[in-house]
């Protein structure tokens, strides 16, 4: 079993990841209209992936600490945002569903 510093570990390297996907994606110009770009609606396939990763049910607790840990802005609302995602995820996961 996984414990809390690696759980924490493998989760950081993913925000990392993405952060590196997004920059990327960027400067490809995959960027959508407007001024930000959320990877949650990332047309980009490495951004999706690295997304997927992120926000799967395993990682709800951590991810649940996570948002009590970030800064506000884009830190937060990516958070909030794979937090929400990773829910979802998890309620459709459950047994009975």
């Amino acid at each position: 079993m996984e414990s809390n510093t690696e759980s924490f570990t493998r989760v950081l390297v993913l925000w990392l990841e993405l952060h590196s996907a997004v920059s990327l994606a960027r400067s490809r110009n995959h960027r959508e209209p407007g001024s930000g770009f959320a990877p949650w609606d990332s047309r980009d396939a490495h951004v999706r992936e690295v997304w997927n990763k992120l926000t799967d049910p395993n990682n709800l607790l951590v991810l649940e600490q996570w948002l009590c840990q970030s800064a506000d802005g884009q830190p937060a609302e990516w958070a909030r945002q794979a937090l929400r995602v990773c829910r979802e995820r998890a309620g459709r996961a459950a047994p009975g569903r």
